[in-house]
């Protein structure tokens, strides 16, 4: 973002519909923990109240930092100034700060209560939620970026779930699609370099 040039609508375009992928994903993800996760948890395991407050509380955050992204977004897109662009960026690294800490709370103490918690229907539905919120086409280009910062042991692991056809799919088309998308995007920006946000 911070590479736009002030008045380079093109790059403004291509960074909006980027970043608007993303949240949309994002905020998909937490509507479908609100309705799916959530509720089986706190009926099941009532010693984990605490926390479940806790991801309740860290999603209402983060759905208001993406309803305020979303605005400031369509402004900025309009209109890529040094003001606007600055004042997306600062809620874009809340948005950031707030998600990393809610994600490595997920991780370290949410997934250990799944298996005993959910069943493996109510799992891959969560799963499959997530999978239907993007077009067919953008799947498997999406794909490269939840594996963007995965190094390539995490990603072999995760591959390693998915269908051979859809893991072979992903390398054959997914990953370069993925790639030349993301270097477009990259190198058109103004400095030529990588954005902060």
């Amino acid at each position: 973002m911070r590479a736009v040039r002030e008045a380079d609508h093109g790059s403004a375009r291509r960074v909006f519909a980027h970043g608007a992928e993303i949240t949309s994903v994002l905020d998909n993800h937490l509507h479908t923990e609100d309705e799916l996760l959530w509720p089986p948890l706190r009926a099941r395991a009532p010693l984990a109240h605490d926390l479940i407050n806790r991801m309740e509380n860290q999603h209402r955050q983060l759905a208001d930092l993406l309803d305020r992204a979303a605005v400031l977004f369509s402004t900025w897109a309009a209109t890529p100034q040094p003001t606007t662009t600055e004042e997306l960026a600062a809620v874009l690294t809340e948005l950031h700060a707030v998600l990393t800490s809610h994600l490595d709370d997920e991780e370290a103490h949410v997934l250990p209560l799944v298996p005993d918690h959910l069943t493996a229907a109510e799992w891959a539905e969560l799963g499959k939620r997530g999978t239907t919120a993007l077009p067919k086409r953008r799947r498997l280009v999406f794909l490269g970026h939840v594996l963007e910062d995965a190094t390539p042991a995490e990603q072999e692991a995760f591959l390693a779930a998915f269908p051979r056809s859809a893991s072979l799919a992903y390398r054959l088309y997914g990953r370069p699609a993925y790639r030349k998308e993301t270097t477009a995007l990259r190198t058109s920006l103004a400095s030529g370099t990588r954005p902060d946000a």
